[in-house]
């Protein structure tokens, strides 16, 4: 990191600055790079600062650093520690643009650091104050994907990350958020639930779409053959999609039955004949079997 040694000093030549604002560092000071001092011995310090929001735009930034990177502010470097970024080294390419807070300016103890969270940390509260008034359930907002798990995705609404469940992405069986979205992603969701005591706001995908459970009540009734897909095989049975966006159950025993009399084994993906043998609309649940006279069991 370049050391900073002070020359010729003069009273208010370097503007104190706090945590939160700067307004424009000018120093007479020699810079030392690995011991070494560069050929001129006047360097202005000019961080391009605005006294309103005391950013600083770093020029350029150097990776493959421990604990952190390298940035370069009109000629002068800095350090932005790994715990100050808000994304993670690995997201940043050298070159790339930060908006940066100086936290640290001290050119006795060799000290510039700064900080990329802070222009974000600073303003969060006010920003998520005012987002909270303004959301509610059954809203239709715009966000960003931003971080992607296996229990789902969280999407930037504008100063506030929602969560975007799994079960909310699709009325159709989806293994991973990842098979349909990717981090970066402009999309369209509906608020389905604010906690204001919490901070959090639940948000849905599939409620965009048309509810299949509508279509199928008018397609499908009890007795009916059906052809279907199988989604997911558990220990009580298989999921088989039997209408677009609707699963129905085939329990385990019927699965059996079904395996040993094709003296086959069901995977996912296999099409099979079935009947329906229970349909509750209202609860979004059909039960299944394999034999065309089966009674449902009181």
């Amino acid at each position: 990191m370049a050391a900073f040694v002070q020359k010729e000093l003069q009273k208010n030549e370097i503007n104190v600055l706090t945590e939160l604002s700067a307004t424009e560092i000018t120093s007479k000071c020699v810079v030392l790079e690995d011991g070494q001092a560069l050929a001129a011995d006047l360097v202005i310090l000019s961080v391009g600062v605005q006294p309103e929001n005391g950013l600083a735009e770093a020029a350029g930034i150097e990776l493959g650093l421990r604990g952190g990177i390298l940035v370069d502010i009109s000629g002068v470097r800095g350090f932005v520690p790994s715990s100050q970024l808000r994304a993670k080294e690995g997201d940043l390419e050298a070159g790339a643009k930060l908006e940066l807070k100086i936290l640290t300016l001290d050119p006795q103890q060799n000290n510039f650091i700064l900080s990329n969270k802070k222009v974000y940390d600073d303003t969060a509260v006010e920003v998520r104050k005012n987002v909270f008034a303004q959301i509610e359930a059954g809203q239709i907002v715009k966000g960003d994907v931003v971080r992607i798990t296996d229990f789902g995705a969280f999407v930037d609404l504008g100063g506030i990350d929602g969560l975007l469940p799994l079960s909310q992405l699709s009325w159709r069986w989806i293994d991973h958020p990842t098979d349909i979205l990717t981090v970066g992603d402009k999309i369209d969701v509906e608020v389905i639930a604010v906690d204001q005591d919490k901070q959090r706001v639940s948000l849905s995908l599939k409620n965009l779409e048309p509810d299949p459970w509508l279509e199928a009540e008018k397609n499908i009734k009890e007795g009916d053959k059906v052809e279907g897909t199988i989604t997911r095989i558990k220990h009580f049975g298989a999921f088989v999609e039997v209408f677009p966006g609707v699963e129905a159950l085939l329990p385990h025993a019927e699965v059996t039955e079904l395996q040993n009399t094709n003296d086959t084994i069901l995977k996912v993906g296999d099409k099979i004949m079935t009947y329906v043998l229970k349909f509750n609309p209202a609860d979004k649940r059909i039960a299944l079997t394999v034999n065309e006279n089966a009674e449902v069991e009181e």
